[in-house]
């Protein structure tokens, strides 16, 4: 991680994803520990705590309207468009190879 060329790498790319809290406070860390930017979507569900937490790695937070769902359909849809690094625990069709790493994780 405290690699020079693995910073240098990183610092090119943004990672991003949908959250309720602690997946993406997860991804917000990961890409502080290596020198990445993070954008972190949330709903308007999502506690102020929550999102503090998410931020104080330094991630870019976008609140989106509606719903966990929701917020999952803007990050593939602003992610695909951005050319950012999805990391979803949350699969659709084509998008399943990620969140299963996501979820042998959480094992």
């Amino acid at each position: 991680i405290n690699n020079g060329r693995v910073r240098q790498i990183a610092s090119g790319m943004i990672f991003v994803c949908a959250t309720d809290g602690n997946h993406g406070r997860s991804v917000a860390q990961g890409a502080s520990l290596v020198g990445a930017r993070s954008v972190i979507f949330v709903h308007a569900g999502v506690s102020r705590e929550r999102v503090a937490a998410i931020a104080r790695f330094g991630a870019e937070i976008v609140e989106v309207e509606g719903r966990y769902d929701h917020a999952v359909r803007e990050v593939a849809r602003v992610g695909a468009e951005r050319g950012w690094k999805i990391v979803s625990n949350t699969s659709w069709l084509g998008y399943e190879r990620v969140p299963g790493l996501v979820m042998q994780g959480y094992t």
